[in-house]
């Protein structure tokens, strides 16, 4: 009986310091450039009442920032546009 007590304290000890071992280094990397300012332009009509309207962002790349142009999607199925909560539908 005393055997089994021994192996099983033995794990369980592993097991503890297996727990408090420390963790991997981490890598952290910030952008510290910020985007130009948002551009102005003419939203374009939308093409339906089940649309919602995704704007345009600034995008980060190999090449510095890009601009990512707004379009309209279809909202998914229940979504608020969808419903006539906002009096399209």
């Amino acid at each position: 009986m005393s055997n089994i007590r021994l192996i099983c304290c033995s794990l369980l000890f592993a097991l503890g310091i297996l727990a408090v071992s420390p963790a991997p280094a981490q890598f952290a990397a910030a952008i510290t450039i910020a985007p130009p300012a948002l551009p102005v332009y003419e939203q374009p009509i939308c093409p339906g009442p089940a649309h919602l309207w995704a704007p345009g962002y600034w995008a980060w790349g190999p090449d510095g920032y890009y601009w990512v142009p707004g379009t309209w999607v279809l909202a998914p199925v229940g979504f608020a546009a969808d419903s006539g909560l906002l009096g399209l539908g």
